[in-house]
């Protein structure tokens, strides 16, 4: 078969199955898509006549189907990449809503730095409509906790207080698990809240960075590599 046969074919093909499978979805369900396109949204740097591969495309499918870019729509000024290279960044990592649901449901949307990647993280929060609670169910002791050793040592001298002087019977050791339980989960409490602290400190740092490579660019490059690859072990 001739190739551009071939691409028709292929391009009917796609256009068909939008059009009688997804677009009855599109039309009454909540939609969100994920694009990684090469396009030129936000671009810092680089050619201004490239980056624009299946702009066309993607376009007339944001029409169709009416959507709206979940970032644009909740920041309509702000200016972000998710996507660098040596000379230029882009946002090129989107999700893209359903317009008619995006007031009620899209809540916010975050980037994370992601270490060992060109690439940055995308996160959205969704409310959803029929969304029912399931209550916070068993709690479970989760074994890997006893690969923590601070945690090993802190429950020795905690167990050595406890059984201390005690008579160890069945209605003892009901009460000791549920000391166990409140010991364990105050332990992860401080331990996430410290994780999230330093979390944060890096994500404000790397935030300024990137700010100041806006401001200067191609300076503080090897900076934000440095502190995704070295400093961010949280991310990954």
């Amino acid at each position: 078969m001739h190739p551009a046969l071939l691409v028709l074919n292929v391009e009917l093909l796609l256009s068909t199955y939008i059009n009688i499978v997804l677009l009855p979805i599109f039309l009454f369900k909540p939609v969100i898509l994920i694009f990684f396109m090469d396009s030129s949204l936000d671009e810092i740097g680089g050619n201004p006549d490239s980056g624009n591969e299946g702009c066309v495309q993607m376009r007339k499918i944001i029409q169709d189907f009416d959507l709206v870019d979940a970032f644009r729509y909740l920041h309509p000024k702000k200016i972000i990449t998710t996507w660098r290279g040596p000379n230029v960044s882009t946002r090129i990592d989107r999700f893209y809503i359903s317009s008619r649901f995006a007031s009620r449901c899209l809540k916010n949307h975050n980037v994370w730095p992601c270490h060992f990647s060109d690439h940055d993280f995308i996160g959205i929060n969704v409310i959803l409509d029929n969304a029912r609670s399931i209550g916070l169910g068993y709690w479970k002791f989760n074994n890997s906790i006893l690969d923590d050793g601070s945690y090993n040592l802190e429950f020795r001298c905690f167990w050595q207080e406890l059984i201390q002087n005690q008579n160890i019977t069945h209605e003892w050791w009901e009460h000791a698990k549920l000391e166990i339980k409140k010991f364990t989960l105050a332990y992860c409490k401080r331990k996430s809240k410290l994780k999230n602290s330093r979390k944060r400190d890096h994500e404000r740092r790397y935030t300024e960075l990137v700010l100041a490579e806006y401001n200067n660019r191609r300076l503080f490059r090897s900076d934000k590599f440095y502190l995704k690859r070295v400093k961010c072990p949280c991310f990954g």
